[in-house]
């Protein structure tokens, strides 16, 4: 996983490919997201990177205690 992870990003992003143009694009099928929805994205991605850390503080803790005793 630690490799395909960056390798697909990297293959992704060699076949994508930027131009400049003149009109502005056709946004009638975009989503709008609120301010609302907004600070919901943030506050979940923010809760699961917490618990993500305390987790692993959890995991090594009892790591160290196993290896200690």
């Amino acid at each position: 996983m630690g490799c395909a992870i960056p390798l697909m990003h990297y293959t992704g992003m060699a076949a994508a490919r930027f131009s400049p143009t003149d009109h502005s694009p056709d946004l009638s099928h975009a989503v709008e997201i609120s301010h609302l929805g907004i600070a919901a994205i943030s506050i979940t991605s923010l809760l699961v990177l917490l618990l993500a850390i305390v987790t692993a503080f959890r995991v090594f803790r009892r790591m160290v205690n196993r290896s200690m005793s």
